[in-house]
């Protein structure tokens, strides 16, 4: 007696994908491997059936977000529509009293020179000195 061989027809792609389960999933549901999902996928009706049913999933999960928040009056979910599809940012608040502070730190190791002159080399508002000029030929 041979092998029976496992139906996956285009019905239960369609239905995998509504619930969405991983190709692992329906191969383990069906009794074959994911590899061999992947290749059943291969075929043009059976990817359009996967398709079809992963946005049938994401129009059930937008509707049920959109009615939490208009329904229900979800505030968590209001604000997740309004950044979705009004473009809606959180907007950091400021006060008149807020100090711009910018900080810039620089660390400098350097064998054999004083601190004037580290301080000098790093520091393009400290004229140089005389001997810092080279003359033009």
């Amino acid at each position: 007696m041979g092998k029976l061989k496992a139906i996956v027809n285009e019905k239960a792609f369609e239905r995998a994908g509504s619930l969405g389960m991983t190709q692992d999933e329906l191969g383990k549901m069906h009794g074959i491997s994911q590899v061999r999902i992947s290749q059943l996928l291969q075929k043009k009706a059976n990817r359009e059936a996967w398709d079809r049913g992963r946005a049938n999933l994401a129009e059930s999960i937008r509707a049920a977000q959109i009615d939490a928040a208009v329904t229900d009056k979800d505030r968590t979910m209001l604000i997740w529509c309004g950044k979705q599809y009004l473009g809606q940012v959180d907007a950091p608040r400021t006060s008149h009293l807020e100090i711009d502070q910018r900080v810039s730190v620089r660390y400098v190791a350097e064998w054999g020179r004083s601190n004037d002159e580290i301080e000098a080399a790093s520091n393009p508002m400290i004229e140089a000195g005389e001997d810092d000029w080279e003359e033009e030929e």
